[in-house]
């Protein structure tokens, strides 16, 4: 393989990962505005959840602390379900391979 060959695949890599990396950001991204607009569904603000969350988990859960987890996306399946207990919703997994 020649050293522009080897330049090229190179490029292409990276590409590759900066393009995985914008669509990983846009995914995350339209994630947070769904979760945050079920909170404004319900007529709930984020630091209305967080209070809400503290009370339910006997720990003390900020406004930050949410949004952090959201962004970073380290929030526990265990405190998605109770958000959505909170906001009255259900989480119902689809069986994709009945959904047609």
């Amino acid at each position: 393989m020649s050293n522009l060959e080897l330049i090229y695949l190179l490029n292409i890599k990276t590409y590759c990962i900066i393009v995985n990396h914008i669509v990983e950001f846009r995914l995350l991204t339209v994630i947070i505005k769904e979760i945050k607009q079920l909170i404004l569904d319900r007529d709930f603000t984020l630091t209305d959840l967080a209070n809400e969350l503290s009370k339910k988990l006997n720990k003390k859960y900020t406004m930050a602390n949410l949004s952090q987890k959201l962004r970073k996306e380290t929030i526990p399946y265990r405190e998605i379900k109770l958000i959505a207990e909170i906001l009255d919703y259900d989480i119902k997994f689809i069986d994709k391979r009945k959904r047609y």
